[in-house]
């Protein structure tokens, strides 16, 4: 036997005894004694929804979801020791029924199995209802919530208002924590929610301040940056390989069929009997967008890894062209899955240390698979995880392009692959922790890259997934040996398959990866823009928003077949709409994925935000952090509250919005002082932009523009100004909207005539009527 053959099995069999030996000890989150499936959990809420809100959800769709409150999972493995101590789960899972007459009801239940919480969207008294005993309701709630613990509570409740009955206990190992069951009626005393709470003292939140607090701030900040920078970015990337036809759509599409086929085989393993409006909502909003996913990881990363990494490709493409026998395949795969139980045991080592306080195994995840017609069938689907996907196969090769030393590329991918793994390792551990944890899998899965490829890398991540699942079925108090035995042994047999093929298996070669094009490279870079032109006007919106009492025309001509000028219209959580003109700094294909990242970031925080203020500060800190230097995006953004007829303006460093008032007859600039997007961070920027207000009246128009427009030159070399296009506004403001908007590009063609334009043009035209 060969030494890295040898070093593979003293690896193989190291990690999995270390991992059996460990995880039992680690894990000390078990689910209580309760043999409970889903279908026993929905007939429990079923009988007690009826019971207490007089609701039948017998035939009513929903679906489930996990929650963890980090506070008292602390809190419970220091000091809880008695059964009182552990009313109320740290973990609870959640059944959310759709379409009732109360609304969505969600049923929380205990570990064991017991209903913590009823809670309803629909509380308030409806037309034809008979009015109820409220208190006569609240106790039946009380009896469902407390079960055999009643005693413990006072036999009166609190009285809080009108619609709220409390009861409140101490627990029995620590004064500092009591619980509070809280029944809320509506107006005819009805239940509208049910729950038991925890109720911390200031001495106990201040215990658990800084573990808690600091893994809620982390996680928060990190999936920011993935949102709202990553995704945009690689969004553009995707699209511009696309027009370029740089990208090998097959390899993408047959990645996206292996990642979705195994995972509708075994759906009906998992999801059957659930109702139809639940499987519709898995399939198309899980498994189809995870699909597209993996189309852009594999598009993406294949285009960026042929400068640098093709090689390690290598089997990876051969997988992805069905060559599942050839022995390059198989190869990698049995030795990526021998190197599994290495990463594997590496949260239980963290654990066990003892070097990070409070460290634990998260098993919320786990819950997925408990809760599934059969446990366990989720670790074979799909080939590979989407997370170590990214990873390895579009992050990896793109930071290895733009960083090509590799000691400097690896330094600069760990933390940012860490920050993602952050996500997934099943260890809760406060940030130092998690952090640590996140290091040494991204550390182990580099090392299995680096020596190995790319699919052994894969093939390790996703058979270390299949460890933890099969190690809490055979850890549980749920009577799932035999299942966490099941997944052990059909990764045992894929592992001898893979191992037999990497021996016997036939030698193949990968397609190669660029088509050639039958068009000349000049008609293929003319039909390449020609997509990108369609591709960027497709962005722009349709069609104005409909807001009672204005009228809205926009239009956007770029200067080359592609730009950097943006307009949109978004709604903001307050009821205003919003308006918006950008310009991106410089011009044609930069720009344009510029712009679709500044479109992208106003699409994604203006749900967020209290106001275009706040909007303006979220999309300055991403695009600080994600544009290069010298490029930055000058805005003007506007909301429209049309009860009031104001509208508030924010500049940043874009040109002055012009306002023409009927009552005067007169155009005048609003210049509310602001600097440039992405041009400084967030202290600066935030003391710079200042927003201003007006009110506009019947009559009243207000222009935004890029300074496209003003800049606009004829043959002899004169702008068409400001002074221009305040006259031209004032000429024609009588006009409608639309009509407005085409005198203003018809005076600007007349004025520059047969020169052609060197900038982008965008208008904006609000109109009170």
């Amino acid at each position: 036997m060969t030494a890295p053959r040898l070093a593979g099995l003293l690896a193989a069999i190291g990690g999995f005894a270390a991992f059996a030996v460990l995880y039992p000890m680690a894990n000390t989150s078990h689910a209580e004694d309760a043999r409970w499936n889903r279908h026993t959990l929905h007939r429990s809420a079923v009988d007690q929804v009826r019971r207490v809100l007089d609701v039948d959800l017998s035939s009513n769709s929903w679906i489930h979801n996990s929650q963890t409150r980090d506070t008292l999972f602390l809190w419970q493995r220091r000091y809880a020791r008695s059964a009182f101590d552990n009313l109320l789960s740290a973990q609870t899972l959640e059944l959310v029924y759709s379409g009732t007459r109360r609304g969505d009801i969600t049923v929380s239940f205990h570990r064991n199995g017991r209903i913590v919480a009823i809670r309803t969207t629909g509380g308030s008294r409806r037309r034809g209802e008979p009015a109820k005993n409220a208190e006569q309701n609240a106790r039946a709630a009380f009896q469902i919530l407390a079960g055999e613990f009643q005693g413990r509570f006072p036999a009166a409740p609190e009285l809080r208002g009108e619609s709220e009955y409390l009861w409140t206990a101490r627990t029995d190992s620590d004064p500092r924590l009591r619980w509070q069951i809280s029944i809320r009626v509506n107006a005819n005393g009805a239940i509208r929610d049910a729950s038991i709470r925890t109720l911390f003292d200031d001495a106990l939140r201040r215990e658990f301040h800084r573990t808690t607090r600091g893994m809620g701030e982390a996680k928060t900040i990190v999936g920011i940056i993935l949102a709202f920078v990553g995704a945009p970015i690689l969004g553009g990337m995707l699209i511009f390989g696309w027009m370029r036809r740089t990208i090998d759509r097959r390899l993408a599409r047959n990645a996206a069929i292996l990642y979705l086929l195994p995972s509708l085989l075994t759906f009906p393993l998992e999801f059957w009997g659930l109702s139809p409006g639940s499987i519709a909502r898995l399939l198309f909003g899980g498994l189809l967008f995870t699909g597209l996913g993996v189309f852009a990881y594999i598009a993406v990363g294949q285009r960026a890894a042929r400068d640098l990494e093709w090689d390690r490709w290598r089997s990876f493409r051969l997988l992805l062209e069905f060559k599942f026998r050839s022995f390059e395949v198989g190869r990698s795969v049995s030795q990526g899955i021998q190197w599994a139980g290495m990463l594997a045991v590496i949260p239980s080592a963290v654990v066990m240390s003892g070097l990070i306080p409070d460290a634990y195994l998260q098993t919320t995840a786990g819950w997925v698979y408990l809760f599934a017609n059969v446990p366990g069938a989720g670790a074979f689907t799909p080939i590979f995880d989407l997370f170590p996907t990214f990873l390895l196969a579009t992050l990896l090769p793109l930071v290895s392009q733009r960083f090509p030393f590799r000691t400097l590329s690896l330094l600069v991918f760990i933390p940012l692959a860490s920050a993602a793994v952050y996500f997934v390792a099943p260890v809760h551990a406060g940030p130092e922790g998690s952090a640590v944890t996140s290091v040494l899998l991204v550390g182990g899965a580099l090392l299995v890259y680096l020596n190995y490829d790319l699919l052994a890398a894969l093939s390790a991540l996703k058979a270390c997934s299949a460890l933890w699942i099969a190690g809490m079925l055979i850890d549980s108090t749920m009577g799932l040996e035999w299942h966490g035995a099941a997944v052990l042994a059909g990764y045992a047999s894929i592992w001898l398959c893979a191992f037999r093929a990497g021996r016997t298996g036939y030698e193949a070669e990968p397609a190669d990866p660029v088509a050639q094009s039958f068009l000349s490279q000049r008609e293929r870079l003319k039909a390449e823009f020609s997509l990108a032109q369609q591709a960027q006007q497709r962005m722009l919106p349709h069609s104005p928003p409909q807001i009672p009492g204005f009228a809205l025309a926009a239009s956007c001509q770029p200067a080359k077949d592609v730009g950097g000028d943006l307009y949109d219209y978004f709604a903001l959580p307050d009821g205003k709409t919003g308006l918006c003109v950008a310009d991106v700094s410089g011009k044609g294909m930069p720009a344009a994925l510029y712009m679709t990242l500044t479109k992208g970031l106003i699409a994604a925080a203006s749900p967020e935000s209290n106001d275009i203020t706040d909007l303006a500060r979220k999309i300055n800190r991403h695009l600080h952090v994600a544009c290069r230097k010298k490029v930055f995006v000058t805005a003007v953004l506007a909301s429209v509250d049309s009860e009031t007829r104001t509208v508030e303006i924010i500049r940043a460093g874009h040109n002055p919005a012009l306002l023409y008032e009927a009552a005067s007859g007169k155009a005048r600039y609003l210049n509310p002082p602001g600097i440039g997007l992405g041009l400084a961070g967030a202290a600066l920027f935030d003391r710079g932009v200042k927003p201003g207000q007006v009110q506009l009246k019947a009559g009243d128009s207000l222009v935004l523009y890029s300074d496209g427009v003003t800049e606009a030159m004829n043959e002899q070399l004169e702008q068409y100004g400001e002074e221009r296009l305040q006259r031209t506004v004032e000429r024609f403001a009588q006009l409608d909207a639309s009509s407005l908007l085409s005198r203003i590009k018809s005076d600007m063609g007349e004025f520059t005539g047969a020169e052609p334009s060197h900038d982008d043009a965008t208008l904006l035209v609000l109109q009170a009527q």
